[in-house]
Parts: C-alpha cells; sequence; structure tokens
C-alpha cells in the first residue's frame, strides 16, 4: 500500500506530522510548566511541619507531572527518528 502512495506525498505527510508533534509536546509542556512551578510555591510557602496530607498531594503533583513530562519528551523523540520498520534509514517506507 506504500507504493501508492507518490514519494513527495510521504514526505510531505511525514514532515506535517512531525510538525504537529512537536507544536502538540510544546503546547503540553506548557501547562505541565505552570503546575509544577505553583507546587512548587506551595511547598516553598508552608512550614516544614505542614499536614501530612498536604505533603503527599504535592508529592503527587510533582511525580504525575514528571510521568507526563517523560511521556512527552518519549513522543519528541519518536518523532525525530526515522520511520520504524523502514530498513534502510532512509524514512520512505521502503527497505530497498
Amino acid at each position: 500500500m506504500a507504493d501508492l502512495v507518490p514519494a513527495g506525498s510521504a514526505r510531505f505527510v511525514d514532515v506535517t506530522m512531525r510538525e504537529r508533534v512537536v507544536l502538540a509536546t510544546h503546547e503540553l509542556r506548557t501547562p505541565l510548566n505552570t503546575i509544577l512551578a505553583w507546587a512548587q510555591v506551595l511547598e516553598q510557602s508552608l512550614p516544614a511541619q505542614s499536614e501530612p496530607l498536604i505533603q503527599r498531594a504535592l508529592a503527587g503533583i510533582r511525580d504525575g507531572v514528571a510521568r507526563q513530562v517523560a511521556l512527552i519528551e518519549q513522543l519528541s523523540e519518536l518523532s525525530r527518528t526515522p520511520e520504524l520498520g523502514d530498513g534502510d534509514g532512509d524514512g520512505n517506507g521502503r527497505t530497498s
């Protein structure tokens, strides 16, 4: 089926997809950075001996943000690699 798509069209689709992934990862990171920053503000403004539930909630926020950032980074890295299954690494989807 890949042979039915002209090489120029496949390249256009690949570039467009990569551009969308870059935009999406940027748009996803922005709110996560804001959430993390506000969690740090809350941590710094609370007394060292604050309620354990609050400490646990803030730790959960930090951990959740870290997991989401890791997923976003994996998506970003995947968009920078040649097409999987390509065989020769030129990104055209064909093995020869």
